[in-house]
């Protein structure tokens, strides 16, 4: 790995040492954070996993992009924008429209010239893997069946079963989706494919 020495790594090592050593209630929201990201070689060891307040948890990846380079700083432009996506488990920390806009410039920029073509089978195995026995919640299936509540259904669109769920809302395609979110093409199937959690066709 191939990180710049500057102002940024330091505050992002002070953030994690100053996290590690402290001691937090049960009662206090928290996130575990890859110190080394797993995206640029980290693993799960517990060495590698810090518990960090959710505005920490924004702030460090703010950090990373700001000392890594090349590909591994494309990689952490779009963690740090997937960490502005609102979910229903995670609290989300708050940030400026100037903010979003520039992490949504890098976001769009780390995904151009990227690969939408057939991921490597060891990839599928571990997402098949990680969501095997995990059925979805009741919450969550009646949160799908009140998004299209009060629109008819054609024969056509029942037929065609490719609307796409997405976190920014329920698309009755993926052209349309990649369209309205300015995505190129393909990329809506292959986040179907790698972001099953997020991403995933309601049939």
């Amino acid at each position: 790995m191939e990180f710049i020495h500057n102002k940024y790594l330091q505050w992002y090592n002070r953030i994690i040492a100053n996290a590690q050593k402290r001691l937090i209630g049960d009662d206090v929201y928290t996130e575990s954070h890859h110190i080394i990201p797993r995206s640029l070689g980290g693993n799960n060891a517990k060495s590698n996993i810090v518990d960090l307040l959710a505005r920490e948890h924004f702030v460090c990846h703010l950090l990373l992009t700001k000392f890594t380079v090349g590909d591994q700083k494309r990689k952490m432009d779009h963690a740090a924008f997937m960490l502005t996506v609102s979910s229903k488990n995670q609290q989300r920390y708050k940030i400026t429209s100037r903010q979003y806009q520039i992490l949504r410039e890098n976001y769009s920029a780390a995904k151009r010239g990227v690969p939408t073509g057939p991921r490597p089978e060891s990839v599928g195995a571990n997402i098949s893997k990680a969501k095997k026995g995990k059925p979805l919640t009741d919450e969550h299936k009646k949160a799908l069946t009140g998004i299209k509540k009060g629109r008819p259904w054609s024969d056509a669109r029942r037929k065609a079963g490719r609307q796409v769920m997405t976190p920014f809302g329920v698309f009755d395609s993926f052209s349309e989706a990649e369209r309205q979110l300015k995505l190129g093409a393909n990329v809506i199937a292959y986040r179907v494919k790698t972001q099953s959690d997020k991403y995933y066709i309601i049939k």
